[in-house]
Order: structure tokens, then C-alpha cells, then sequence
């Protein structure tokens, strides 16, 4: 058997895997970013079907006909694009039949419930906004989301004012690419855990999976920290509760409000995460290559930013667009833990464009100075 039988314990789960780093693939050289994903020059504008690296729809065999300008080539990558009833095993392969269509989640959530707006709780602490701060913002983004096509949620923690607010998040969103901050956390927790640092490889192949969204390194990592199990496992421990990984990485659930926790453990100084981890994952969020840079660090202005984006066109929704964009922005005073979820847009550019509108119409509220007495 080709890599190295490991006994690794993850957040109380003892199991057995193989872990090695497909070098070929997953070397530390990078790779160009695709040309045209960068963001939009005007909301609804689209750009050219833009796939994340490794990823190429659709994989040969499995449907007949190419969309116009797209590669067929061999699946790797991500579930959600496959014909529904398929996902792909560990290793890219076919696991057998399994749909996607209509999605079962824990607690009686489905995909095809009707979305509402609930207030999530972003970070474990922080106060609501004051009702009548929080209404505007809802109609507003009620006004402005009622014009696009697809849905959007949104949450926010600005630790520095201590305020919360979260939108039309009842319903769960795949997360495609932003998964791999998920798989950072878990990483970064088992190291820890087993009373070390990360190794030389590891911070190679997270530095590839979040800078250039490689996948193939995102399938090792996910590997290395007990996949779907033992994610599961260090989310649930670290509060994160309504967030339900997949044996594919990339078909990964969650709300918003879920991901600003995520945000909030990798990020906060008390946090769970020792001060190099803590720096390491900010160093890679903060330096993700141009062209993946879009999202929320539209509404960042002068500020800093550390994000991680994720795109894909999903069979589930008939090949529309999920795109989903989560960072930190320190901006104007504030220190805010920030996730937009989008899904069914027609083309990615247009849901680069909602998820950056969303983004700029929280923040800028959010970072209002409060009116005169």
C-alpha cells in the first residue's frame, strides 16, 4: 500500500489513515491563477467559466456534451458538480450512488425549505444590533437581494463594537472552497493536540490549499485530520454546530453565522490556536494570489484583509453558481469576522457581484459612526 499507515487521534476519534501528500499535484510550486477570475466590472456583469484549480466540468464519461470554452477532462475536485447521484470518493473517484438534489441535514433542514432570516450568533459573544440598525439593514438587503436571482446570507462579528448580525440564514449553503478554513482549523487543533508544531510539508500543503485553492492538497489534509468524522469532530468541540461535512470536502453545509466562529477560532487571541498557528493561518488568508482576491475584501476599503473564497457550478442547482466569500477585515477601527454564502447565480461573476454588494451594504452599516446625541 503506497503512503505511510498513521495512528492519529482527532478531538477524542482514534482511527487509522493513510496520509501522503500527492507531490505531483500538490508540489510547492504555484500555479497561475485563472485569468478570468477576477471580479466583475459592474453588478451583473459575467466573466468566462472559471473553475477552481484542478477542476475541470465536466468529468469525461459521465455526461455527454461540453458547455461552450470549458475542458473536458477527468473529475477531481468537488462533488457538487458531479450528475446528481454521484460523489466522488477520497481520492476523486466515484463512491456509488448518492444524491444531492435535495439534500437531507440534521435536524429536519433542507435545501429546498424557503429561506428566512434568524439571528445567528457570529463568535460566542457580541450584542445584536439595535432593532432599529438591524431593520434598516434587513430592508436594504431585502431590497437589494429581491432584484437577483439565486439566494445570499450573511453574517457578521465586529469584535472592537461587540455587535452581531446575521441575515436569511436558516437555510444551509454548500461551501465549496471555503471548506479548506474549516480544514486549516482542524489541522492547525490536531497538531496542537498531538503536542507539536506543524510540519514543514503540512505548512506546504496548507500554504497551496488556501493561496491558490488547490484542491488536490485540500483531498490530503482532509485525509489527515479523519475527513468528514474528524471534522465534525473538532467543529462540534469548538461550538461549531450547524456546519455538516461530507465525505467530499467541498459538499460541506453550513450557515454564515457558522463560518464567523470558524473565523473567530483561527483568529482570536484567546482563541484555541497557539499564537504561530494563529499567525500562519492569517499569513496564508492574507496572501491569497491575485484573482482570488475578490469578495468580501470589496468592502474592506484601505483595510486589511484575510479571506478565502469558494466557486463552483453545481449540478444540485442545475449548474448554477454557488460562490461564497469569508475574512477578516480590519477596517476603519473595526475588527470584523465576515462570511457572505451565495448559491444559483447564472454565471460566477454575477455572484462575485452579490456577494461583494452584500458585503459592502453590512459593513458600511456596520461601521457607521453611531449619530450625535
Amino acid at each position: 500500500m503506497a503512503g505511510r499507515l498513521a495512528l492519529m487521534r482527532v478531538r477524542g476519534i482514534s482511527l487509522i489513515t493513510a496520509f501522503t501528500v500527492t507531490m505531483a499535484a500538490c508540489s510547492g510550486v504555484e500555479t497561475s491563477p485563472p485569468a478570468a477570475a477576477g471580479r466583475p466590472a459592474a453588478p451583473g456583469d459575467t466573466i468566462a467559466a472559471v473553475f477552481e484549480p484542478a477542476f475541470r466540468w465536466p468529468p469525461t464519461g459521465l455526461v455527454s456534451g461540453s458547455p461552450a470554452g470549458l475542458t473536458t477532462a477527468p473529475l477531481t475536485g468537488l462533488a457538487a458538480v458531479l450528475p446528481a447521484g454521484w460523489a466522488p470518493g477520497p481520492s476523486g473517484g466515484q463512491d456509488g450512488p448518492r444524491s444531492y438534489t435535495q439534500p437531507s441535514l440534521p435536524g429536519g433542514v433542507s435545501a429546498a425549505s424557503s429561506g428566512e432570516r434568524v439571528l445567528g450568533v457570529p463568535g460566542d459573544g457580541g450584542r445584536p444590533l439595535p432593532d432599529e440598525l438591524r431593520g434598516k439593514l434587513d430592508r436594504a438587503l431585502g431590497r437589494y437581494l429581491a432584484s437577483r436571482p439565486g439566494r445570499a446570507a450573511v453574517a457578521v462579528y465586529d469584535r472592537v463594537a461587540a455587535t452581531r448580525y446575521a441575515y436569511r440564514e436558516r437555510e444551509p449553503f454548500m461551501l465549496a472552497s471555503v471548506a479548506k478554513v474549516d480544514i486549516l482549523l482542524a489541522l492547525a487543533l490536531k497538531a496542537q493536540e498531538e503536542g507539536r508544531r506543524l510540519t514543514k510539508r503540512e505548512r506546504s500543503v496548507a500554504g497551496r490549499m488556501i493561496r491558490v485553492s488547490d484542491n488536490d492538497c485540500a483531498h490530503d489534509l482532509y485525509r489527515a485530520v479523519g475527513g468528514r468524522d474528524g471534522l465534525t469532530a473538532v467543529l462540534r468541540e469548538q461550538g461549531v454546530r450547524r456546519t455538516w461535512p461530507e465525505n467530499s470536502w467541498g459538499t460541506t453545509r453550513s450557515r454564515p453565522s457558522d463560518q464567523v466562529k470558524v473565523l473567530d477560532r483561527l483568529t482570536d487571541p484567546e482563541g484555541p490556536l497557539t499564537a504561530a498557528n494563529r499567525r500562519f493561518a492569517l499569513e496564508l488568508m492574507s496572501s491569497v494570489v491575485p484573482g482570488q482576491d475578490w469578495g468580501v475584501s470589496a468592502a474592506a476599503g484601505s483595510g486589511q484583509v484575510a479571506l478565502k473564497n469558494g466557486w463552483l457550478p453545481a449540478s444540485a442547482h442545475d449548474g448554477l453558481w454557488t460562490v461564497n466569500s469569508v475574512g477578516r477585515l480590519q477596517t476603519g477601527g473595526h475588527d470584523l469576522l465576515l462570511a457572505v454564502l451565495s448559491e444559483r447565480s447564472p454565471a460566477m461573476g454575477y455572484g462575485v457581484a452579490t456577494v461583494e454588494a452584500v458585503a459592502r451594504l453590512v459593513v458600511r452599516t456596520m461601521t457607521k459612526p453611531a449619530p450625535a446625541p
